[in-house]
């Protein structure tokens, strides 16, 4: 099968790479949102797609966590200020969730168990 083009926008919205970014590829109706711990309560505040169920990669001191959940800001929110060394240790979130709303529970939890199972 001959592989199809496709497109992914990269959308920088402070204007700078360190902020937060939201990349939409044209074959998937999803959002990916990347941004530094540090935005995470204004990524919060500002940004509806994290009141969604999804998807998230949590990064930093070359280790990376997992996670699914229906509201996937909220659920970001209890890493945020958790003490446990495992979940503390990152930097850098990166989140994926649907535009159409189509997304469930069992659906984030066998996305979450593909991106385990590819490391």
């Amino acid at each position: 099968m001959t592989p199809r083009p496709y497109t992914i926008t990269l959308r920088y919205v402070s204007g700078e790479p360190t902020g937060l970014l939201i990349a939409k590829h044209t074959a998937w109706r999803g959002t990916a949102l990347a941004f530094p711990r540090v935005l995470l309560a204004d990524v919060r505040r500002d940004r509806d797609e994290l009141k969604k169920p999804g998807v998230y990669m949590l990064s930093g001191d070359r280790r990376l966590y997992i996670g699914c959940s229906d509201a996937v800001g909220k659920r970001l929110s209890e890493h945020d200020t958790k003490t446990d060394t495992k979940k503390d240790l990152w930097n850098r979130a990166v989140v994926f969730v649907s535009e159409t709303d189509k997304l469930n529970k069992g659906h984030v939890a066998y996305m979450e168990a593909e991106l385990i199972r590819s490391l």
